[in-house]
C-alpha cells in the first residue's frame, strides 16, 4: 500500500506539472488528467485497493496543479457533475433491493448508522467550537455543511457492499 500511495501522491504531480508545463492544448491535458485518474484507479486495484480509493488519491495529488478559475478545471468540473457523479448514483441505485425497506433488521442498521454519523459529526463540529471559541451559529454552520456528504456516504457504502458480497468492480 505504501508503495501505491508514494506513486501516486509523489511521481503523479512531477509528471503531471511537466505535462502541463509542455502542453498547452486544453483538449490533451484535460485528456492527460483524466488518464491520470484511472491509472490510479488501476494501480489501486493492483495493490488491492477499490480503484475509487486510488482515482479520489489521484485527484488529490493534482488538485493544486490545477487553478480554479482554469478552462481545465472547468471541464474537470462539468464532465465530473454532469457524467461521474451521475453514473455512480446510478450504479449503487441499482444495488438497492427495495425489499430491503421493509426488513425491520435493515432499517435498524439504517436507523443507527444515521444516528451514529450524525452524532460524530456533531462532536466534532462542538469539539471544534470549544477549541476555537465559536459561537453556537458558527458551530451549528460546521455541523450543518458537514453533514450533508451523500457522494462519500455512498462510497464507503459502495465499498463495503463489495467487501462482505465478496464481489469487486471490475471496470
Amino acid at each position: 500500500y505504501l508503495a501505491f500511495s508514494a506513486v501516486i501522491i509523489f511521481l503523479f504531480p512531477i509528471v503531471a506539472r511537466w505535462f502541463l508545463k509542455r502542453y498547452s492544448d486544453n483538449i490533451s491535458q484535460y485528456i492527460f488528467v483524466l488518464v491520470l485518474v484511472f491509472l490510479g484507479g488501476v494501480i489501486s486495484k493492483f495493490a488491492g485497493i477499490e480503484a475509487i480509493i486510488g482515482a479520489f488519491l489521484a485527484g488529490l495529488a493534482l488538485n493544486r496543479l490545477i487553478p480554479r478559475t482554469s478552462p481545465l478545471m472547468n471541464r474537470i468540473d462539468f464532465v465530473g457533475n454532469a457524467i461521474f457523479i451521475p453514473f455512480f448514483l446510478i450504479g449503487v441505485g441499482m444495488l438497492i433491493d427495495f425489499r430491503a425497506f421493509v426488513d425491520r433488521d435493515t432499517v435498524w442498521v439504517a436507523l443507527v448508522m444515521t444516528v451514529i454519523a450524525m452524532a460524530g459529526k456533531f462532536i466534532a463540529a462542538w469539539l471544534t467550537q470549544k477549541t476555537f471559541r465559536l459561537s453556537v451559529d458558527q458551530r451549528r454552520i460546521i455541523f450543518g455543511l458537514s453533514n450533508a456528504q451523500a457522494a462519500a456516504t455512498l462510497a464507503a457504502v459502495m465499498v463495503g457492499y463489495n467487501v462482505i458480497t465478496g464481489t469487486a468492480d471490475d471496470g
